[in-house]
């Protein structure tokens, strides 16, 4: 499982930061955690105990249950601990958990011997050579299966962790839509040649030909005019004569001429607007 890295520069932050820090989650206290973890060591105890394990074969199955529930209880707490102190020392996670694991060993072996004694009737007090010996014997047998057991919970409980955490909605995937600037001439119109760039001005219709305008110079192409005219349509523009496609961008005004209208552009042309299109070409304007 991959740890998730948080900050651990809590200063002078209480228990909550601390928790936040080890977990990843707003508003965890002590009292949950503690809860979390009797809980959690009970039912695990009455499963170890349901498989009668050679340790407890002895006890009966309250017992039995009641041990294995303080040898978990006391390992969750002992690794918490632990790793609550490193992060007071602001060390960066996720040392906190490796070092709660590794040290558990050295905390638990003690306290697993005592209880144990408690159980078995045979306290070993008074008996300081007899304890020593014992105790190193109780290192050796619970140090690598309690640190394997505390890796496999830390690993479940920041998983859980992970899952209680709000989920962030995605954002909303915005409609990628490629800027008019972008598009090339030379994409819809082939013919016309690279040096006169991509700033289409107007079209007009001569015979089986057609006379293109852009802000760098014109060109006549063999073309259909319709045909031009419907390949034009992402250059925002419009048809307002029978022989001329303007382009809005490039449109200063709209001034009566006699009967009829012309529309001035920006390169100081004036094309021709048929009284029948001028209504849709205001529209668009």
């Amino acid at each position: 499982m991959r740890f998730a890295f948080y900050n651990s520069r809590l200063g002078a932050a209480g228990a909550g930061g601390v928790l936040r820090t080890l977990f990843g989650l707003e508003g965890l206290t002590a009292g949950q955690v503690v809860k979390y973890c009797a809980a959690t060591s009970a039912v695990a105890a009455a499963a170890v105990t349901l498989f009668t394990p050679l340790s407890t074969a002895g006890l009966s199955f309250v017992p039995a249950a009641l041990l294995w529930m303080i040898h978990l209880f006391a390992s969750t707490q002992f690794v918490l601990g632990i790793a609550a102190l490193a992060v007071r020392l602001q060390i960066a996670m996720p040392w906190p958990w490796v070092l709660g694991i590794l040290g558990l060993p050295f905390l638990l072996a003690p306290v697993s011997l005592v209880v144990d004694g408690w159980f078995d009737g045979s306290p070993l007090a008074g008996h300081s050579g007899r304890a020593g010996a014992s105790l190193l014997a109780e290192f050796g047998a619970i140090a690598l299966p309690s640190m394997f057991c505390a890796a496999l919970s830390v690993m479940l409980a920041l998983r859980v962790a992970g899952l209680s955490r709000p989920q962030q909605p995605a954002p909303p995937v915005e409609p990628v839509s490629i800027p008019e600037a972008e598009l090339r001439l030379r994409q819809v119109l082939p013919l016309v040649p690279h040096s006169l760039g991509n700033d289409l001005v107007r079209v007009e219709a001569q015979d089986h030909y057609v006379k293109v305008v852009t802000a760098q110079g014109n060109v006549t192409i063999k073309q259909g005019f319709s045909e031009c005219v419907g390949a034009l349509e992402p250059f925002l523009g419009v048809q307002c004569h029978r022989s001329h496609w303007i382009r809005f961008k490039h449109v200063k005004s709209v001034k009566r001429a006699g009967s009829a209208y012309v529309c001035l552009m920006e390169d100081g042309s004036e094309v021709p607007v048929s009284r029948r299109r001028y209504s849709e070409l205001k529209r668009q304007l």
